[in-house]
């Protein structure tokens, strides 16, 4: 069934945002600050398959934009609107790209040594730190140069997925070839568990309870929305140092 991206700030505000010239469905992934700005992905939708997935950019004055014709999807946009992050396919396979609407369309490097695909999942406020993944292997990028989020566990995978403002708190989801959980990176630390990096911080965690995925931390680095599994599975927010005790909802 074809979808739509909406917008919605309150009774009465509902606003579905439309697809991009030829396409029949469109989800948006990201908002800017002030509401002004959305971003997601626009594509055609026929007999269970999605056809030619395009980045839009939305505004209400110039409604919905295409970053660019390549497969692509934008997932994330700065608190001004003037950032985008996202993946992108084209001859090399997929990779991240950050647009800003001064410069257009970047495609943004991979890690050394890694030629699987690439992509970005998230942006700081002010748009000059986006975070994701490239190969196996969490990466961020600070004005488009990259490096990795390393882990202490070996041979493990991870997946950037949010960020604190200045980056020097990265969340997202780590595991092995095995099992995987939510993880939290800083640069003492490398990627770990954040049940762990709550313990330390005086945070218990009920149990039974396992923190899955970790998908969004706040601004100043303090709380962590995700969701569980295991006896428990609903989402959760955790915030240090207080109250001390992670809040699930």
């Amino acid at each position: 069934v074809p979808v739509q991206a909406f917008r919605y700030s309150g009774p009465g505000t509902y606003q579905e945002l439309g697809t991009l010239a030829g396409d029949n469905s469109s989800q948006a992934f990201g908002v800017s600050a002030d509401g002004s700005v959305v971003v997601g992905k626009s594509y055609l939708y026929q007999q269970n398959i999605e056809f030619g997935s395009r980045a839009f950019r939305w505004t209400a004055e110039g409604g919905m934009q295409p970053l660019t014709n390549l497969f692509s999807r934008a997932n994330a946009v700065s608190a001004d609107g003037n950032t985008i992050a996202g993946e992108m396919r084209d001859a090399t396979g997929i990779n991240a790209f950050r647009w800003t609407a001064a410069g257009g369309f970047q495609v943004l490097p991979r890690l050394a040594g890694t030629d699987q695909e690439a992509s970005a999942a998230a942006a700081s406020p002010d748009g000059n730190i986006v975070v994701g993944y490239s190969g196996e292997y969490s990466a961020i990028w600070r004005n488009g140069s990259v490096a990795a989020l390393t882990s202490p566990i070996q041979f493990a995978r991870s997946r950037a997925l949010g960020l604190s403002a200045d980056g020097s708190v990265v969340v997202g989801r780590i595991g092995l070839p095995t099992t995987g959980f939510a993880g939290v990176w800083t640069a003492p630390t490398g990627f770990i568990a954040l049940s762990d990096y709550l313990a330390s911080h005086g945070v218990t965690i009920p149990a039974g309870v396992k923190l899955e995925y970790c998908t969004a931390v706040s601004a100043d680095g303090t709380t962590f929305v995700g969701y569980t599994s295991g006896s428990v599975s609903q989402g959760f927010v955790a915030t240090i140092p207080a109250p001390a005790s992670a809040l699930l909802l």
